[in-house]
């Protein structure tokens, strides 16, 4: 592990590495998207919390 971590940091991908912007999230991640613009580690974890979340505001928005 400690290996692959040398070859990221030493290699092309690094400014490809990216935080992801769930503020309870501590990961980081390589952004191999073709449009290099992921804002989650995972959709599953991260960006379905977030778009849960900004739904159920919408949601309380349009109920007042």
């Amino acid at each position: 592990m400690a290996r692959d971590a040398v070859g990221l940091l030493g290699g092309a991908d690094f400014v490809r590495v990216r935080e992801c912007l769930n503020e309870d999230c501590t990961r980081l991640f390589v952004d191999l998207s073709r449009s290099a613009n992921r804002r989650w580690c995972g959709m599953a974890e991260c960006g379905n919390r977030h778009k849960v979340a900004n739904y159920r505001k919408r949601r309380q928005q349009a109920a007042r």
